[in-house]
């Protein structure tokens, strides 16, 4: 552990950091040590040089231990140095889903805000938030999102980079919902953007319902 990689290559530190995340984890668990567990993972970040690349396994498993800790206040900030210094979708979700436990709603809404912000041709993203919106019930707060994936901000300046996929959740959302007109709809229009053999499919199976 004191020969770290000389080499900025991602490749080259995995196994390093997985040594880390080793030490750590038998610090909390084998030698009942937090506080020095605590402080293996804090060098370990200030190790990996963030601006070439990062490890959300490393910051997610602090915050986790944090938690542990019953030291939420901390596990925030670790999170949110994460998504400040290099956000990653791993990160993001981790956070959301943290949260969604703790049963902070507004928090989680605006971790998923900032990603669809700062990934906005992230599909998985805008998904994962209409979905979270859908499981609380917020039906027109989750079509909105829909929408805005698809003919907004999004869909309008940058191209998403699975569409497909958002197209389908939006339409098994409206169908969900009993809104078979809507999903009509959705299939017409999106007919307007493509003419791909599988949406001619799923309309035609969706007619038949």
């Amino acid at each position: 552990m004191a020969q770290a990689p000389e080499i900025s290559n991602k490749r080259h530190w995995q196994r390093y950091i997985y040594l880390w995340l080793n030490y750590a984890i038998f610090e909390e668990l084998k030698a009942h040590d937090n506080e020095r567990a605590k402080q293996v993972y804090e060098r370990a970040i200030k190790l990996v040089p963030h601006r070439d690349f990062s490890f959300s396994k490393l910051w997610v498993l602090f915050a986790h231990f944090l938690v542990r800790q019953k030291d939420l206040d901390r596990a925030r900030k670790v999170f949110g140095m994460a998504l400040g210094m290099c956000p990653r979708p791993k990160i993001f979700k981790a956070y959301a889903e943290l949260e969604l436990q703790l049963g902070e709603v507004d928090r989680c809404r605006k971790i998923y805000e900032r990603q669809v912000e700062l990934f906005p041709s992230d599909s998985e993203a805008w998904i994962a938030y209409a979905e979270f919106e859908a499981a609380l019930g917020e039906i027109e707060r989750a079509k909105s999102i829909y929408e805005l994936a698809v003919e907004g901000t999004a869909g309008a300046t940058i191209a998403l980079d699975q569409p497909e996929n958002v197209w389908k959740a939006y339409i098994d959302f409206e169908v969900a919902n009993a809104n078979l007109p809507n999903a009509t709809d959705l299939f017409e229009r999106l007919l307007g953007k493509t003419k791909h053999v599988k949406v001619w499919l799923g309309f035609g199976w969706h007619m038949l319902e």
